[in-house]
């Protein structure tokens, strides 16, 4: 097992974790991304731009950011093997 804390909002905080999860396995098969925020219950109108900015980072952005670090991997991987997935 391995556990690795971060923010999907860091780009390069995805890609570090992404790294390091291939080197302790040795590849990577599966991506299940859930990440996601639902702070505001308050009507659309009310949202500050500050709290609209926070949730589309970690709920639209982060999971753009896991999808194309692990993509690239196992994009790669798929050249030798066949089998990985996304599930987000």
């Amino acid at each position: 097992m391995l556990i690795e804390p971060g923010s999907v909002v860091s780009a390069a905080e995805v890609r570090a974790i992404v790294q390091r999860s291939v080197q302790h396995f040795g590849r990577l098969d599966l991506l299940v991304h859930c990440a996601g925020i639902s702070p505001i219950f308050k009507p659309s109108e009310r949202v500050e731009d500050e709290e609209r900015s926070e949730i589309i980072d970690t709920n639209l952005t982060g999971t753009f950011y896991c999808c194309r670090e692990a993509g690239r991997v196992m994009l790669r991987q798929s050249r030798r093997h066949r089998g990985s997935a996304a599930l987000s």
